[in-house]
């Protein structure tokens, strides 16, 4: 059950940052970057998830047929596993001074798609850290959920 609300948890999340990069899309022109590709992957990805997370029990027996994989699914294990790197990127994102370093925008956006939240104002690092590294784990968690459960399909 925690693995299935973990799953719904991350896709809403994912699916929800990524209706704000399509809303954004209207609002801020591609000339700079073409902002299409987080929409897409990100509503992809989180509907993915939220779709895994609603699959009867039966079809889950199916895909990990092992009562051993039940208990440490590959599935579960990537989606925690992405949800630590996704909340550490934020942090270190946070810490790396602004005018020493000045990435690209789409590395800023892909290390940490939940920046796009606070296009307007420079978070502080409490703001980073009690905000967008969890919303940014989620998201991370989502896509390695989902990685993981094609990893999961392909053993099988």
């Amino acid at each position: 059950m925690a693995k299935r609300l973990a799953f719904f948890v991350c896709g809403v999340v994912t699916a929800s940052v990524g209706r704000v990069y399509g809303g954004f899309q209207q609002f801020r022109p591609t000339d700079r970057m073409n902002w299409s590709p987080f929409y897409v992957v990100l509503v992809i990805v989180g509907l993915t998830a939220v779709c895994v997370s609603l699959l009867p029990i039966k079809w889950i027996g199916r895909i990990e047929s092992d009562p051993v994989e039940r208990k440490s699914s590959t599935s579960l294990k990537f989606l925690l596993a992405f949800a630590a790197v996704g909340f550490l990127l934020v942090i270190i994102l946070g810490f790396a001074p602004p005018k020493a370093v000045q990435p690209p925008w789409a590395l800023v956006y892909s290390i940490c798609p939940a920046c796009v939240l606070t296009l307007t104002v420079d978070p502080s690092l409490t703001f980073m850290i009690v905000l967008l590294a969890p919303i940014n784990a989620a998201i991370f968690g989502a896509i390695g959920g989902v990685v993981g459960t094609v990893v999961d399909l392909l053993r099988r």
